[in-house]
């Protein structure tokens, strides 16, 4: 997995440019955000103590015309994407390794000021995306009324008439069960049936 999240401030303007990519007209913002160090109080007072680590970065499209028109020289901001490394020759004839972060999304960050940065401005919010709140209009502000009284009817008993108990079944309605004489009871005899003569026989 490649993915870079960090928070820091940009030391100057964003570098913007335009490119042709075959019929595309592709947008390019370069800077470079000092992320600060975890650093006790002693370290960061120390003579020759690196505080910040300078990261290199590159957005495409929307979000190089976001930074182009909102971010500046000393704005906080949190960026997220990935990590991509490339090489060239210089005139010396060197080859030179280079990293950079892909921008995949970016969005202003603590408007704090740094405590070891030397670029320390506060963010300027974009004027378009803070709306004041607005009142809702008296006529559309309905107060609650109350039911009328006529409308309100008490929960009535029932008559006494009207409930009637539960009677108990007459003894005389109630029958035992008898059982079964025993005559009337046949054992199941056993059987065959002979399909040459059509009769049945039982054992």
């Amino acid at each position: 997995m490649n993915r870079y999240i960090c928070s820091g401030r940009l030391t100057k303007d964003a570098d913007i440019k335009t490119v042709i990519s075959g019929e595309k007209e592709r947008r390019i913002a370069k800077f470079t955000l000092a992320v600060d160090r975890k650093l006790s109080k002693e370290k960061r007072e120390a003579e020759g103590v690196v505080t910040a680590d300078f990261i290199p970065c590159v957005a495409y499209d929307g979000n190089a015309r976001f930074i182009e028109q909102y971010i500046k020289k000393g704005n906080a901001v949190v960026i997220e994407g990935r990590i991509t490394t490339g090489s060239y020759i210089d005139k010396e004839g060197n080859k030179c390794y280079t990293w950079d972060v892909v921008v995949d999304s970016i969005e202003f960050g603590n408007n704090g000021k740094s405590e070891s940065s030397d670029v320390s401005q506060p963010v300027a919010q974009p004027q378009q995306m803070a709306q004041p709140v607005q009142a809702i209009p008296q006529q559309m502000v309905q107060p609650v009324q109350a039911i009328p009284q006529q409308m309100v009817q008490p929960v009535q008993a029932v008559p006494q008439q009207m409930v009637q108990p539960i009677q108990a079944v007459p003894q005389q309605m109630a029958q035992p069960v008898q059982a079964i004489p025993q005559q009337m009871v046949q054992p199941v005899q056993a059987g065959f049936f002979d399909i040459s003569t059509g009769a049945v026989e039982f054992n």
